[in-house]
């Protein structure tokens, strides 16, 4: 630490004059910016990014069986028309037309209210 700085740091500015005017090294102003140093390009501002609402992204879903080794694969047209019949309250959501649109969206399904106190998981398995 030079003595300019110390007087500084000690609140003695008779004795920092003294220094200053027998040559001390003069003080340098901590905000300015090291002149040595390459001033740091000006970032742009990131672009915001538009995040849509994913309940408004239309999704398509498949129905898949466990099968022995323990990998899911896709149903089979067979498999499919066995879970129609043990099932048709479920399978008539995952019914499609020609077109390929859905014959029953799932938006017409209706949704039970749940007490706030009920604890909601976000997949099956957790609430084991």
């Amino acid at each position: 630490m030079a003595p300019t700085q110390w007087a500084k740091k000690q609140n003695k500015p008779a004795l920092l004059n003294l220094l200053l005017e027998s040559g001390g090294l003069p003080l340098g102003d901590a905000r300015r910016p090291n002149p040595s140093r390459r001033p740091k390009p000006a970032a742009a501002p990131p672009e915001p990014k538009l995040r849509e609402n994913e309940r408004k992204i239309s999704r398509r879903y498949m129905l898949t069986t466990l099968r022995e080794g323990g990998f899911y694969t896709p149903m089979t047209d067979a498999e499919f028309e066995d879970f129609k019949r043990q099932n048709p309250q479920i399978a008539k959501y995952f019914e499609v037309d020609e077109e390929g649109e859905d014959m029953n969206p799932l938006t017409e399904l209706s949704v039970p209210e749940v007490p706030e106190s009920a604890m909601i998981f976000d997949q099956w398995e957790k609430a084991a």
